[in-house]
């Protein structure tokens, strides 16, 4: 397995847009995310934003975003 022990000039991530199909170990990447930027910002809609919220619990609201609320413009059916 090819794991990534170190990395130099790691570029900070700020920001995610989060969408996913199979939500399983979804929590994984969100503690990944957060190890790495604690003040990091998740975007999502639909059901990956429910997923997200439950993971998050009450740190959703320093963490988490609909994409509506971020565009201003309702979610698409699709």
């Amino acid at each position: 397995m090819n794991v990534v022990e170190r990395i130099d000039d790691a570029v900070r991530v700020e920001h995610v847009l989060v969408s996913v199909f199979d939500k399983t170990d979804l929590e994984l990447l969100v503690s990944g995310l957060l190890d790495g930027n604690p003040e990091v910002t998740l975007y999502a809609t639909g059901a990956t934003h429910a997923a997200l919220k439950n993971i998050l619990g009450a740190d959703a609201k320093n963490h988490l975003l609909a994409v509506a609320e971020y565009t201003g413009q309702p979610e698409m059916q699709g």
